[in-house]
């Protein structure tokens, strides 16, 4: 894994989890799949499973502990904005 490497929570569509990665969020989290959108949820828990289950797709060697290691992307994140002014 790269160092510094960014997870942008932003873009999962939850609707698009496979039965299999469902259940797998659920384990890890210990809730039910409708109780992750409530503010009692934990948070952290919940981004990093969700950030496990992402990158698995791209990386089957990714792990639960590499996925702590993420940092969350800002949601305006100055490395994609543009300065219109001029140097």
């Amino acid at each position: 894994m790269s160092e510094d490497e960014y997870f942008d929570s932003m873009a999962i569509d939850v609707d698009k989890l496979k039965i299999r990665e469902i259940e797998e969020l659920e384990e890890i989290t210990g809730l039910p799949i409708d109780a992750l959108e409530s503010d009692e949820a934990p948070k952290g828990k919940v981004l990093r499973a969700l950030a496990y289950i992402y990158k698995r797709r791209e990386d089957p060697d990714f792990t639960l502990e590499m996925a702590g290691e993420l940092i969350l992307k800002p949601s305006s994140d100055p490395k994609e904005s543009s300065d219109p002014t001029p140097s």
